[in-house]
């Protein structure tokens, strides 16, 4: 018997993966990963956000959903990988553009690797580089590009070693930052 838990993962894109369109490509791999081990049971809507950190590339079009799943982290994040590569993503610069960017945000309540390590990681990596497998995500409370949608689909969500749920870690986030996430239409008028 398998215990089934609530992930969040935040997807992304800003190239085109053949004739599809970042959006396209995200709406794809977001029907691959229901297929697979998971049941997606929500989705945020999609949002038009500048690269982070801010280079000459292409604006991302994001998004974030809820998973249920009884996959262990690491397989959950090895899923994730094999999705972006059937995507063609390819692994070079760590800042650089990308077909497809899977990001596993939270699994449940779960902390890796562990509470005292975690803020240790959180605390020393102002370079942005992470172990491949931190949970939840180490910056996602600093980032707008997440927090808006998940706020939007889990504004309750409790972030386990902050204490405070999506919707106050995006209200405690700056204007301007927030004001950097707008939603995405396919039609702008």
């Amino acid at each position: 018997m398998s215990l089934s838990m609530t992930c969040y993962l935040g997807l992304g894109a800003n190239l085109p993966y053949g004739e599809q369109t970042p959006e396209m490509t995200i709406k794809a791999a977001i029907e691959q990963l229901d297929r697979m081990l998971f049941k997606v049971t929500s989705c945020s809507g999609f949002y038009v956000t500048k690269p982070v950190p801010l280079t000459d590339q292409p604006d991302f079009i994001n998004c974030v959903v809820a998973v249920e799943t009884d996959v262990l982290p690491q397989d959950l994040l090895d899923i994730c990988h094999e999705v972006e590569a059937r995507f063609g993503r390819e692994r070079h610069d760590r800042w650089s553009a990308r077909t497809l960017d899977i990001d596993i945000l939270a699994v449940a309540d779960t902390v890796l690797p562990s509470p005292g390590e975690w803020q240790d990681i959180v605390s020393s990596s102002a370079d942005g580089s992470i172990p491949p497998l931190t949970l939840p995500h180490p910056r996602l409370h600093e980032r707008a590009f997440v927090l808006e949608p998940l706020a939007e689909i889990a504004p309750e969500w409790l972030h386990p070693q902050l204490g405070q749920t999506s919707k106050e870690l995006l209200q405690a986030l700056s204007v301007s930052d927030r004001g950097s996430v707008r939603p995405f239409s396919a039609n702008p008028a």
